[in-house]
């Protein structure tokens, strides 16, 4: 496939490994070079260690492209600590969830933190029951914010909200800065399962060539959380079909 943006792993993914240089060795094994980190792997609390977890990593080779999914609120104090981290990082797109109950007073802040750092904030959609992971809301929350305020879609919890990734491309287009590539089965009580991308209800390349109609230049990573000890293979797997 013909990739767009920056493909790289969503760490998350990789949650169960806490020590920094075993996470790097472990990316490259899985045939990337670059992450879009999580919060199990960097302590926004903790700036004074910013530069060790940027500085380990990039040891490896790994450099990181994107971060979050950051919970943010109206606290200046949280903004500016995870933006530093994104500047620092070298990490344009920060992904976000939002509190319902200060939304509008976030986003204010996050746009104009984004202008004054060069940055962009992406909404992440978590599922049908998150309060913005649907089509509707997030045309709302868009409409609060500056061109710097756009989208990190999530593949899988955009079909467990019972709509259509690729469609969601087409329509956000130039506001989609963040893509996490998560593939979905759903048991008989609509129960979703990972799966290796391709393998459940994502039209993987339709949801990949819509991104490249799109102009999408921001981190593309790769997401796997599924339940065997080692999930490594399924990792490297879902890199062999993107790459067919």
């Amino acid at each position: 496939m013909d990739l767009p943006g920056r493909l790289c792993l969503k760490t998350y993914s990789l949650h169960t490994i806490t020590d920094l240089d075993q996470l790097g060795t472990l990316v490259r094994g899985c045939g990337l070079d670059a992450v879009d980190i999580s919060g199990c792997h960097v302590d926004y609390r903790a700036p004074e260690r910013f530069a060790q977890v940027i500085a380990t990593l990039a040891g490896h080779g790994v450099r990181i492209v994107g971060n979050g999914v950051v919970g943010l609120k109206a606290d200046p104090v949280q903004l500016a600590r995870v933006c530093a981290f994104a500047k620092a990082a070298g990490s344009p797109v920060v992904s976000v969830h939002l509190d319902a109950r200060d939304h509008r007073e976030a986003i204010a802040m996050a746009c104009a933190m984004a202008e004054h750092l060069d940055l962009r904030i992406a909404l992440h959609n978590h599922g049908g029951k998150h309060w913005h992971g649907s089509s509707e809301a997030l045309r709302y929350l868009l409409a609060l914010g500056s061109p710097r305020l756009g989208l990190c879609i999530d593949s899988a919890w955009t079909l467990d909200a019972g709509e259509d990734p690729v469609a969601w491309v087409r329509e956000f287009g130039p506001r989609v800065f963040a893509a996490h590539l998560k593939d979905f089965t759903f048991d008989a009580r609509r129960k979703p399962h990972d799966v290796v991308l391709g393998r459940g209800l994502l039209d993987l390349p339709g949801f990949v060539r819509a991104l490249a109609d799109a102009g999408f230049d921001g981190p593309l990573a790769i997401e796997y959380e599924g339940d065997e000890p080692d999930v490594t293979p399924a990792i490297r797997d879902c890199v062999r079909a993107l790459a067919a």
